[in-house]
């Protein structure tokens, strides 16, 4: 009952979203949310006989809850921790309300013990593995919600000119170090070639020099194809960008 009325006031009067935890038909979930109050609903300090799985949010003073309002209004910290009977080896989280987080605001996952950082608005789901032993087994997790944030993966100055006898030149930038895959396809969306797929590569202008192969290597026809370009960063954030490109 109390999650349910701190989540009927966090859509008055400010955001909310799930964080579910599942291993099989197991599960629990925990709320959290920021309005002008603060709102909370604790979860009994026993497991409950027979509960595989548990997901809680922990205060500074170690206290359970499996709700959590804030009247913070740009940065929020919470500290999750995933529970598991000793037969379970993998939990995997999944925010299914992750559109509910306003536009300009960020949230993270972070491995306190790796530092690996996880953007959640294009990370569906993160599993968890816990290591095996007697009795209910945990790991700690930090989630971070902020508003703005900087340094947002975009693919920008996107350009591609056929050149006599060089083929076509691919120009475009990226505003943070990412992965990225270039595919060319035709208009209708059959692919025609990948030109490089994982290539690391780092931030600022980028040059790539597509010599008309198609997938079988030989060179394509004349016509407009379409030039696709995704990149992904070390947090998971993803950008895509596409132009065309006429060849004569």
């Amino acid at each position: 009952r109390s999650v349910y009325i701190a989540r009927k006031r966090s859509k008055q009067e400010g955001w909310f979203f799930r964080i579910e935890a599942q291993a099989g038909d197991a599960r629990d979930v925990v709320v959290i949310g920021a309005g002008t109050s603060r709102m909370n609903a604790q979860k009994p300090p026993v497991v409950p006989e027979g509960q595989k799985v548990r997901l809680t949010l922990l205060d500074g003073q170690g206290r359970q809850w499996g709700a959590s309002f804030t009247d913070e209004q740009n940065r929020l910290r919470f500290t999750l921790l995933v529970q598991a009977d000793s037969s379970v080896e993998q939990v995997t989280l999944t925010f299914p309300d992750i559109g509910y987080l306003p536009k300009g605001w960020s949230a993270y996952l972070i491995d306190p013990e790796t530092g690996q950082r996880r953007y959640l608005r294009t990370t569906p789901r993160y599993t968890v593995t816990l290591q095996t032993n007697r009795g209910l087994q945990g790991k700690i997790l930090q989630l971070l919600v902020e508003r703005g944030g900087d340094g947002l993966l975009r693919i920008v100055n996107v350009k591609a000119e056929a050149t006599r006898g060089q083929g076509v030149v691919i120009q475009f930038g990226l505003t943070r170090p990412a992965q990225t895959q270039v595919e060319v396809l035709t208009l209708t969306g059959r692919r025609v070639a990948i030109l490089e797929n994982a290539q690391e590569r780092p931030a600022g202008p980028q040059r790539l020099l597509w010599q008309r192969n198609g997938q079988n290597g030989q060179v394509v026809p004349n016509g407009i194809y379409l030039l696709r370009i995704t990149a992904v960063d070390e947090e998971g954030r993803q950008a895509q960008a596409t132009t065309t490109v006429r060849l004569r």
